[in-house]
């Protein structure tokens, strides 16, 4: 089912997939290797470092939002088969502030969350809001004494469950944008 809503949630936003060793994460933090959409850390080994990504998608102000995301696993409880994460997210911000592997994310956050994910943890309903009617979710998609894998989806605030109902900002937002779009263009 996790597989599905990813699949689902891919089409309007994006979905980056990484991956751990679970023995790595009781001494110290376990830092998850990513792929292609990950921030290259200078003079770092994958895996070993902090990993970044650049994600983004078409918000619904018609305009590409990049955001820089964070994600530690921090603990790993084998009798539950979850693991503790903490998660941050960048504001909105341009192309190639988000591409920078020195970002200043402390300066720059909108998210800094520890939260647990397991094997059961849906990302269209388990997720965390964002500005901009935007979210994104954190699943666990594999559990084995070798490997922990882990998905990131950036996705817009619509794909969300039908229980998310929106909140009065990003309804006011959407009606603002709404509203500017439907304005005559004046000369």
């Amino acid at each position: 089912m996790i597989e599905r809503q990813l699949t689902v949630l891919s089409d309007s936003g994006m979905v980056e997939r990484g991956s751990t060793e679970p023995r790595k994460i009781k001494p110290l933090k376990a830092y998850v290797f990513f792929g292609p959409h990950a921030v290259p850390v200078p003079e770092g080994k994958p895996g070993e470092e902090v990993s970044r990504l650049c994600l983004s998608l078409d918000s619904s102000d018609r305009v590409r939002h990049y955001r820089q995301f964070q994600l530690e696993i921090i603990d790993y409880d084998q009798l539950s088969r979850q693991v503790q994460v903490r998660l941050y997210v960048s504001q909105v911000l341009n192309r190639e502030e988000c591409e920078q592997a020195d970002l200043d994310l402390a300066a720059r956050k909108e998210v800094d969350t520890n939260f647990w994910v397991g094997l059961f943890d849906f990302p269209m309903i388990d997720n965390t809001r964002l500005t901009h009617s935007e979210r994104c979710s954190v699943s666990l998609t594999g559990l084995t004494p070798d490997v922990l894998s882990v998905a990131m989806a950036y996705f817009p605030g619509s794909r969300a469950s039908l229980k998310d109902r929106p909140y009065y900002d990003e309804v006011m937002h959407e009606l603002v944008s709404d509203h500017q779009l439907s304005e005559p263009v004046k000369h």
